[in-house]
């Protein structure tokens, strides 16, 4: 099916997931298995952002209902997802730190079992779980399944980033040493022109520049596309926050509640670096509204002074989730670019008392 992707429209999608520094190579591995929900992800200034379609979400959360909801599948499912992460490790092993040069095979090991990995791993997402979270207290099936997602998410939350964040990029850097490619050039390739440097062919270098300033990636029908320079730009600017025009903003009830308060906005690497907790514990109030990607189990000290979180991404399974209800505070997730739109200091109203929340920009008055 031929698409306008340029009458693609910010509105009709809903947040996903965002990083700080994910290149082109890792985005094409992400969109393999994902590509058939109608995703958009947008790079521009080294920021890495995804998209979902409304449709696409419809699509994923009853997919993931009908695979809780049936006791045999979903067995069957978490057999074969175990066999793949005995797989796994043995390819992590073997790739971890990779001292002869590689063949072209090893590199389609590689990304083969990484895209592998989503098959599995993406059902712990939001976009899968929440209808089902939802039913789980009237459905001992799903609550069942759900329990056991909650076992196998921690391990698989390990292989897919020891693959995807260490050896992934190890391999990819050891192939760039081979053929007198800079590290952060090759993450801007595609995983054909990875594969074309064994044959004697380089890529367009014009075209990696590009890459590294800004790129558009969409998967839909099953295909992963790269659009044109010009198709490009208009995707950038109509997925970019325009924060100044927002003065509502909207996302997923996690928690119910409702409060007042000011804004510390947390823009902490969660992939890697820590180091920084101790400041944030430091500078935030006791009292204010944690803004931020998501939430980790690293991030405590700092949830512990808030009086409310809102997240970027998410759903009702995720951290965020999770540790408000057991603190009793009001959440929002799924919040498009609240951290881009609210500043630290500024003061919101948050309204978390239906299906969806409402946080709210208070004037000053003088």
């Amino acid at each position: 099916m031929n698409r306008d992707f340029s009458q693609l429209r910010a509105d009709q999608f809903h947040p996903l997931f965002a990083f700080e520094g994910i290149g082109y190579l890792f985005t094409e591995q992400f969109l393999a298995q994902y590509s058939k929900y109608e995703i958009v992800v947008v790079y521009e200034n080294n920021f890495f952002r995804s998209f979902i379609s409304k449709v696409g979400m419809e699509k994923t959360l009853q997919e993931g209902y009908d695979l809780f909801a049936n006791e045999e599948k979903f067995a069957e499912n978490c057999k074969a997802w175990e066999a793949y992460l005995v797989r796994a490790k043995k390819v992590i092993e073997t790739y971890q730190t990779p001292e002869d040069d590689l063949t072209v095979e090893d590199w389609q090991l590689v990304t083969t079992t990484l895209r592998e990995c989503w098959v599995y791993h993406d059902k712990t997402e939001f976009i899968f779980t929440d209808t089902a979270f939802l039913a789980q207290e009237t459905n001992p099936v799903i609550a069942k399944s759900l329990k056991r997602l909650g076992e196998i998410k921690f391990p698989s939350s390990e292989v897919l980033h020891m693959l995807g964040l260490n050896v992934f990029y190890r391999v990819a850097e050891k192939i760039a040493d081979q053929f007198d490619i800079t590290h952060q050039d090759i993450k801007f390739f595609s995983t054909k022109e990875v594969e074309e440097l064994f044959s004697g062919k380089k890529p367009d270098m014009n075209r990696i520049a590009r890459r590294k300033n800004a790129y558009v990636l969409l998967g839909f029908d099953g295909v992963v596309t790269e659009p044109s320079a010009e198709v490009t730009a208009l995707i950038v600017d109509e997925f970019r926050v325009k924060a100044s025009d927002i003065k509502t903003l909207r996302g997923i009830t996690a928690s119910k509640g409702e409060v007042e308060g000011n804004v510390r906005v947390i823009l902490a690497d969660y992939g890697s670096d820590f180091r920084a907790v101790d400041e944030y514990v430091k500078a935030m109030q006791t009292g204010e509204i944690l803004v931020t990607e998501n939430t980790t189990v690293q991030f405590w000290p700092v949830l512990q002074k808030a009086s409310a979180i809102i997240t970027n991404q998410g759903g009702l399974n995720s951290h965020a989730a999770i540790v408000a209800r057991e603190m009793k505070i009001p959440c929002i997730v799924g919040v498009a670019n609240a951290t881009e739109i609210l500043k630290t200091g500024e003061r919101v109203s948050l309204e978390a008392l239906g299906r969806e929340g409402v946080i709210t920009r208070v004037e000053e008055t003088a």
